[in-house]
């Protein structure tokens, strides 16, 4: 089992609100997360518009903050991330395959 299973496994969106630069409040649900190079990331989804952001997770399981990664962070982990889902993918549609 890699990292990407591990955190997948019984994990339910998690609810939250975030601001914008105006002080707006977004509703937001962090649908997924990873470890990449000993560090913990969310990806993050504004439900209103449908995008995604990712935030690296810094604290621990009591409190823990949401932080923008530097853009060389956001590159890598993203690319990581990317992957991890492509794998996801492919792994899904073999077992579709093999169920046929």
């Amino acid at each position: 089992m890699d990292n990407h299973d591990e955190l997948h496994e019984g994990i339910d969106t998690i609810e939250i609100e975030m601001e914008d630069e105006n002080g707006n409040v977004i509703p937001c649900e962090i649908v997924d997360g990873f470890m990449f190079e000993e560090q913990e990331y969310a990806v993050v989804k504004n439900k209103e518009e449908d995008s995604i952001y990712l935030f690296k997770v810094v604290g621990d399981d009591e409190e823990a903050e949401l932080v923008l990664p530097s853009d060389e962070e956001f590159d890598a982990a993203a690319a990581y991330y990317d992957g991890l889902v492509e794998e996801d993918y492919e792994e899904d549609l073999e077992d579709d395959l093999d169920q046929e």
